[in-house]
């Protein structure tokens, strides 16, 4: 069958028939296809001369191309450099540079020839699409906290607040479907809300998926635990193939040795204490209470006497300088403290009398710690704090 410009191979669609011609004229036709061919070129006399026209262009081509295996946008370009440079020749034998001989069979393989550049285009744009997608990744920015909190606002508009001791790893710009940063220490964050980007927190083995909520995530490196603490909203907790959503005033605790993920009620009072600066305690075991300063004020304590490690403690401390705590601590429990660097060493006073009571683990009822005798200076100020709580 023929159009104008155009032959079609019965039983074969245009593009086919123009694919089947392109293997023809460079070499690479299977034994099917010249079967085909043949069968074409007997049905009519201007069947076989547009076949012999294309076997001559291929005849004199500067040279000869076999390969086993057809690509056809290789035999394509093949075709094109040998057309191209493929002269007419004139009644007395010489060769013309005026009119190639391929004038009418390049305008009938015209759908090849859009089919190529439709191809070339696509594979223009795709790494086109490519080396934009890689220059567009946004810059990453880290933002620290060494000695003091510090305070910030993300691209999104969301508001974080970093304790001491404390990084976090952001991109200058959010872009994609989610909104991610990496945290290293403590932070509180109070997120945006955009329901089509959730916000992800990559807290060392924990991710913390929000849309838009307020909550502290504590992850300090070398702690066996991640703690999750959320003050409104809800979050998605995930960890060790195991996630939890947690609620205002629930608190997740991630266990780094046991590699458990469990939610509880969150009754601490100072989960927010870096932020609010406010620090309670009421009958609290004093290696709790000092890792709690510890973490507020960014300074290590170390209890040189275990007896003291689970002395209750009771006191309440608002935007006080850390001597001032230390002032309290060893006036109430009676204790000296020594300082060395960010290492603060507690001791005891020993006495035939206690001045403050341990919960003992083993009976489970109070055990006096063997302290110094009470002053009354002493009482006083025990007096004054519990007044004040």
């Amino acid at each position: 069958m023929r159009e104008e410009n155009t032959y079609i191979i019965s039983g074969l669609s245009e593009a086919d028939s123009d694919a089947l011609f392109a293997r023809y004229m460079s070499g690479e036709c299977s034994a099917d296809d010249m079967a085909l061919l043949t069968a074409w070129s007997a049905e009519s006399a201007d069947n076989k001369k547009y076949l012999e026209q294309l076997g001559e262009i291929w005849n004199h081509a500067p040279e000869a191309v076999t390969t086993q295996a057809f690509d056809e946008d290789a035999a394509w370009k093949r075709l094109q450099a040998r057309m191209h440079i493929q002269p007419e020749q004139s009644e007395s034998g010489e060769r013309s540079s005026e009119t190639p001989v391929v004038k009418s069979i390049w305008e009938r393989l015209g759908p090849v020839r859009i089919a190529a550049s439709v191809a070339l285009l696509v594979g223009i744009a795709a790494t086109l699409y490519i080396l934009a997608t890689k220059t567009e990744q946004p810059l990453q920015r880290s933002l620290a906290a060494t000695d003091k909190p510090v305070e910030s606002r993300l691209s999104d508009g969301s508001a974080v607040h970093l304790n001491s001791g404390t990084r976090l790893d952001y991109p200058e710009q959010f872009k994609g479907n989610v909104r991610e940063v990496t945290l290293s220490g403590e932070a509180f964050f109070k997120i945006q809300r955009n329901e089509s980007k959730p916000f992800i927190i990559h807290a060392g083995p924990v991710d913390v998926r929000v849309l838009g909520t307020s909550f502290n995530v504590k992850a300090y490196p070398g702690r066996e635990e991640v703690l999750v603490s959320v003050e409104s909203g809800k979050v998605r907790c995930a960890a060790a193939n195991d996630s939890i959503e947690l609620i205002a005033g629930e608190e997740g605790i991630y266990n780094l040795r046991t590699k458990k993920l469990r939610k509880v009620i969150m009754e601490d009072p100072n989960a927010f204490a870096f932020r609010t600066r406010i620090l309670n305690f009421r009958n609290k075991p004093l290696s709790k209470v000092l890792d709690e300063i510890g973490d507020a004020y960014q300074v290590n304590f170390i209890i040189r006497n275990p007896v003291l490690e689970n002395c209750l403690y009771t006191s309440r401390h608002q935007l006080a300088p850390l001597e001032e705590v230390l002032f309290v601590l060893r006036e109430t429990m009676n204790v000296s403290t020594t300082r060395q660097g960010n290492t603060i060493y507690i001791d005891a006073y020993f006495s035939s009398s206690c001045v403050a009571f341990f919960v003992d683990p083993l009976q489970g009822s109070p055990a006096k710690c063997a302290l110094s005798e009470k002053k009354s200076a002493h009482n006083k100020l025990q007096k004054r704090i519990l007044n004040r709580l």
